[in-house]
């Protein structure tokens, strides 16, 4: 889903789960960055808990996705597609899923 229908998607969650507990799952660090809590699973199992600024701040798993994460927000939004070119990000994804980006 693009990020303007997330957002919104977002926006009237919030407002309708005001008060209540709601559970979240996600790959994407903006649909829960503003969580009260956040549970980060690797490979089915507790890795880090938190909020988005504590585990920032740990430096762990969460703050690795997110840094992948801005690198490819701002990959996309700096490079315009070429033509004839179906993703403009595979090649740094591809580095990105080698751990070849920022190392």
């Amino acid at each position: 889903m693009d990020t303007d229908t997330e957002e919104r998607i977002l926006k009237r969650l919030k407002e309708l789960r005001a008060g209540k507990t709601t559970l979240i799952i996600a790959h994407r660090i903006s649909t829960i960055q503003h969580a009260d809590h956040i549970l980060v699973l690797e490979n089915g199992r507790r890795a880090e808990f938190g909020s988005h600024e504590e585990l920032l701040a740990q430096g762990g798993l969460y703050r690795s996705m997110y840094d992948r994460q801005q690198l490819e927000k701002q990959l996309k939004e700096d490079s315009p597609a070429e033509p004839g070119l179906s993703d403009p990000l595979a090649p740094a994804a591809a580095d990105l899923r080698k751990g070849g980006v920022g190392k």
